[in-house]
């Protein structure tokens, strides 16, 4: 099985045709726009191999015997679905976003048991291609994308009756080695980063459909397969800057962390790839921070490894045992920084001019004063007009007040100074 520093290798080795806002992609590894989704697909790789994860990730091929990776594996139980779930949690809560795995998972499972129906039906021998397929991906430890989405055109129309036939992939030749197949798939999710595709049909099929009905895999670097890469949120921003690229290690969803609050703490397993910026009354911070950290805050401790510089500003600022700063450490505060043993920094510590301010926003209504005789005056007349409208809510009004003036004096003051 593959680890995640393989998976990404095996990905040089292709040749894949893809266009990225308009311009051919020379390498996918290297592209800032393509790498984050290549980085959680590699996590279904990685945890294979991690024995926390490795029973979730891993299954024993019916077919071989050999220890695989579960996304190339066949449900043979209960358990194996139960395991899936898991599985797909584990990933998720690693990387917080789709690991492009699932659709060409659920591919091979729903056509295991097709082709077989198929065969038993109609005397073919698509099962056993499949099982061929199966033993490949599961020895090559292969990515395959399950590729079931077409254009569609007029979607009131089955396929056979759209005024262009290309709206769905559909068989245009057979031949004795093979088909001719011609059409699209679309939001085809880690396609390009995919070493298979899986194409099955998207719709029901009737009688005068059968042209479309079909499912093949081809590598993806066939020759005649392009790809145009699809646009992504905030997928400009990695290469303007460093905030705003939403999940900057595996694509959408926070790969930095912008924090505020009055009490702000990253513990011990808390891992950001991204910049991290942090702001509040008391910012404790463990952990591992992958490209810089900036705090602001009253009181800071820091026990984290932060890979990059460190800006701090506070009225008290400790390094504690075990924090390790990588770069430089900037810090502004009117007492000394306080390094605890264990604690180290490799770069610089330099102190910048500057304390650390607190401020706490308040309403001022500028020509507010000389106008309360006057609103007093409307609160009297809104009161008598209440009592002439309203005299029993008023009256259950003089009742509260007599059962609890100290309350009700406290409320009339508050709201009116």
């Amino acid at each position: 099985m593959m680890n995640g520093e393989q998976y990404i290798a095996s990905l040089r080795e292709m040749r894949t045709v893809v266009y990225y806002r308009g311009k051919r992609v020379e390498s996918l590894v290297d592209h800032p726009g393509i790498r984050p989704h290549i980085n959680a697909a590699a996590m279904t790789y990685e945890l294979a191999h991690d024995p926390e994860y490795e029973d979730l990730l891993t299954a024993t091929s019916h077919l071989t015997g050999q220890r695989i990776n579960r996304f190339t594996h066949i449900h043979q139980s209960t358990e194996d679905l139960v395991k899936k779930v898991k599985m797909l949690r584990a990933i998720s809560q690693k990387t917080g976003t789709c690991y492009q795995r699932c659709v060409g998972f659920d591919a091979i499972n729903a056509l295991y048991g097709i082709t077989y129906e198929m065969d038993q039906k109609k005397g073919t021998d698509y099962h056993q291609r499949l099982l061929e397929f199966l033993k490949y991906i599961q020895a090559t430890d292969r990515m395959s994308d399950g590729a079931m989405t077409d254009p569609k055109g007029d979607r009131s129309l089955p396929p056979s009756k759209q005024a262009d036939p290309d709206q769905y992939l559909h068989v245009v030749e057979k031949r004795s080695n093979g088909i001719i197949v011609r059409g699209a798939k679309v939001h085809q999710t880690g396609g390009v980063n995919s070493h298979e595709i899986i194409a099955m049909p998207t719709v029901a099929l009737g009688p005068d459909d059968a042209q479309y009905a079909v499912a093949f895999a081809i590598p993806s670097d066939t020759k005649g397969l392009t790809y145009i890469f699809g646009r992504q949120t905030n997928d400009t921003r990695k290469e303007e800057g460093e905030i705003d690229q939403g999940n900057a290690q595996f694509g959408i969803v926070g790969g930095e962390a912008l924090v505020v609050g009055a009490s702000v703490a990253f513990g011990p397993r808390a891992e950001v790839k991204g910049p991290t910026w942090l702001a509040g009354n008391d910012v404790a911070v463990a952990g591992r921070l992958g490209a810089g950290l900036r705090v602001y805050a009253r009181s800071v401790s820091i026990l984290a490894r932060v890979a990059g510089d460190a800006r701090l500003t506070g009225e008290t600022i400790e390094l504690m045992p075990g924090a390790r700063i990588e770069g430089d450490l900037h810090y502004v505060s009117v007492r000394e920084l306080r390094v605890h043993p264990g604690a180290s920094v490799a770069g610089r510590i330099v102190r910048e001019p500057g304390v650390f301010s607190s401020w706490t926003p308040r309403l001022r209504a500028p020509g507010l004063p000389p106008l309360r005789p006057l609103l007093m005056l409307g609160l009297l007349a809104a009161g008598a007009l209440l009592l002439a409208l309203f005299p029993r809510f008023t009256a259950a009004a003089v009742e509260a007040v007599a059962r609890m003036p100290v309350r009700c004096l406290g409320l009339g003051t508050a709201i009116l100074f």
